[in-house]
């Protein structure tokens, strides 16, 4: 990366995080102050709003400035892709922190939601997702051990599933997601840095390998300011 498009991608960053860190319809601070925060020149900046005002991150009005916008683009449901294949395509830089993990038998809960004996050997991992450094999604999730085994931090924080198809040679196959809007025990919301009576989206994924092996079963808590899903419906009759 030569050193404008590093200056370049900074000032989007850095933009990028005053936008999800602040209200629909606040004021962008003018150029001249980002100029002066980041030490970049006016055409730096410039090119990081346009690239925004592009993408439907935030809007101009004439005489008053440029404000963020109630556009964020929506996750495809219908596709299985990793939060990092999911964060690239809105145009954010993806970040995980592991928060927890271990590798403890299947108790009877678990041992239904991942279609296996009791006792089975399943590895947990906690992780919480974040948007240019903002929290967004907190994930608990369980993995069976065929599919995840000997997986280091580096992967678990890059993406479980490029480790299960590029390093085990598995092919993820299809997903069951629900959802449902929640409000967070005390414990998420300080982790996700929310207000305890903001509602929060829930979604439970139970995935599968082509050859129909259930691998994954993910309970996640969405940021709902930051996040749209779309899902694309057929009509059967």
């Amino acid at each position: 990366m030569d050193k404008t498009t590093k200056k370049n991608f900074q000032a989007r960053e850095y933009i990028m995080n005053i936008i999800l860190s602040s209200p629909i319809g606040t004021k962008l601070p003018s150029e001249r102050e980002l100029m002066s925060h980041l030490n970049f020149s006016r055409p730096t900046i410039q090119h990081a709003i346009d690239d925004l005002l592009l993408d439907g991150y935030l809007y101009r009005v004439k005489r008053q400035g440029t404000f963020i916008a109630n556009n964020f683009r929506s996750t495809n449901l219908n596709r299985i892709s990793s939060f990092n294949e999911a964060a690239r395509e809105l145009g954010v830089q993806p970040d995980t922190e592991l928060l927890d993990q271990a590798i403890v038998p299947a108790n009877e809960y678990m041992a239904t939601k991942l279609d296996c004996p009791m006792g089975t050997i399943i590895h947990f991992f906690l992780r919480l997702r974040k948007h240019a450094g903002i929290p967004v999604i907190l994930e608990y999730s369980y993995f069976t051990d065929f599919a995840v085994s000997n997986i280091t931090k580096t992967d678990v924080t890059r993406s479980i599933y490029r480790y299960i198809e590029q390093i085990k040679g598995l092919s993820i196959g299809s997903s069951s997601v629900t959802i449902e809007a929640v409000l967070p025990e005390a414990e998420i919301a300080e982790l996700l840095e929310v207000p305890n009576n903001e509602p929060l989206l829930q979604l439970e994924r139970s995935s599968r390998l082509q050859d129909g092996h259930t691998f994954e079963y993910t309970n996640s808590f969405v940021v709902s300011r930051y996040n749209k899903f779309s899902v694309t419906s057929v009509r059967r009759g």
